[in-house]
């Protein structure tokens, strides 16, 4: 597939101006991850396996992320500590028996009763057809949201590659590239009051894509509530 001979090196705006850029090693390994002027991630490996992310802003450094896995090779636990060293939160990995994610809990050590927990849905080939995020409450989970990734189209979404390897413990990174290996046309994002239960908000979005010959996209238009947003894409050959 011709895809899989291309790196993903910058995350644009509509005139092309790289809002994050990607650099790697020789073996294509993500090192580090610019977000904007100030703002950087750092990876580290043992083999090919991610076992530290780092961040820095501002020439600080602000959190340090250990990443541990099953006897699977799988992201089983992620701990996030702070400058530090002092634990925040660690997130926990599960996973149906295809390999594909079934729940993950993020636990928070400063405030121990306001955990959250994710729970995935899949459709043909193992696409996330919904995720459902809960808070915890007086010791119960309670319902917060539901996404729903009502469409893909058929091309190679560049960004659950990134995600999947260097982002896994993120669930708000950039907008529904966590959904698949395909790139989302149509989500629908339901908002509830944990308190009540009831619904508070509800919205949608819609992309469109155009795709290069190597099957990538170069550019994304999202609309929602009648504005566009454009985000562009740059690579490298492997």
């Amino acid at each position: 597939m011709a895809y899989k001979q291309y790196l993903l090196t910058a995350l644009g705006d509509s005139s092309g101006t790289a809002m994050a850029n990607f650099t790697y090693d020789g073996q294509g390994r993500l090192t580090k991850f610019f977000s904007g002027t100030t703002s950087s991630y750092d990876y580290y490996y043992s083999g090919n396996n991610l076992t530290a992310r780092t961040y820095t802003s501002g020439g600080s450094l602000q959190t340090i992320d250990s990443f541990f896995y099953d006897v699977s090779n799988r992201i089983s636990l992620v701990r996030d500590y702070d400058a530090s060293h002092t634990i925040q939160d660690t997130t926990v990995f599960t996973y149906n028996g295809d390999n594909t994610l079934n729940t993950v809990v993020v636990g928070n050590s400063i405030s121990p009763n306001s955990n959250q927990l994710y729970e995935f849905v899949y459709e043909n080939n193992n696409i996330v057809k919904r995720k459902t995020y809960y808070q915890q409450s007086s010791g119960d989970y309670r319902k917060s949201s539901v996404v729903e990734i009502l469409g893909y189209d058929k091309s190679h979404n560049p960004l659950w590659d990134f995600y999947q390897k260097y982002f896994s413990d993120q669930f708000s990174f950039f907008i529904f590239v966590w959904a698949g290996p395909n790139n989302f046309t149509s989500v629908k994002e339901t908002d509830y009051d944990p308190t009540t239960g009831d619904i508070s908000s509800v919205y949608s979005a819609t992309a469109s894509y155009s795709i290069n010959g190597n099957g990538l996209p170069t550019k994304m238009t999202v609309s929602q509530g009648g504005t566009n947003q454009i985000y562009t894409y740059q690579y490298q050959h492997i």
